[in-house]
């Protein structure tokens, strides 16, 4: 019990870390301009373009690691990874939803770093609902890489590589 919820944790934070990471690149690479609608901190299609598919790729990695630090309890992990995101992202997008609808204007000498642009970056809503559904099914699908690798490598060593039966 206590290994499949550290699964989750630890899966949880490889999810945030790989996200920070990943997008204070894609702001470095795509600076300011590209990422906000002018005067605004409005996000732009091309952000947007880039962003879902690091998010997707960020829950698959997390994914990974709760299935592989579950060992036994794999299933577990990733359910519990997967439930976490649809609950965290769940509420954010209930919290955003409730905020007034309005883009921060920024000065046209404004020059952001990652993080202040982090915090500042306003989406439009239905990224926010479309967010924790995608998280939870990157997750899915990275513990599920997983654990179909260890139902291949357990038939290998069985000595037949003949699909399980079902």
């Amino acid at each position: 019990m206590l290994r499949a919820l550290f699964s989750v944790v630890a899966g949880y934070l490889t999810v945030v870390v790989v996200i920070m990471g990943s997008f204070t690149l894609l702001w470095a690479l795509l600076g300011q301009a590209a990422a906000f609608h002018p005067g605004t901190t409005q996000v732009t299609g091309t952000w947007l373009a880039a962003a879902l598919p690091l998010n997707l790729a960020a829950a698959i990695i997390g994914g990974i690691v709760a299935a592989w630090l579950a060992r036994s309890r794999a299933l577990a992990g990733i359910l519990g990874l997967a439930g976490l995101i649809l609950v965290l992202g769940v509420a954010a997008a209930l919290a955003q939803t409730g905020a007034p609808v309005g883009y921060g204007v920024l000065s046209s000498s404004a020059d952001l770093t990652a993080f202040e642009a982090a915090i500042q970056a306003r989406q439009p809503v239905w990224v926010a609902w479309f967010l924790p559904f995608l998280g939870s099914a990157g997750a899915l699908a990275g513990g599920g890489l997983v654990l179909l690798g260890r139902a291949r490598r357990g038939r290998a060593i069985q000595g037949t590589n003949a699909p399980a039966p079902g």
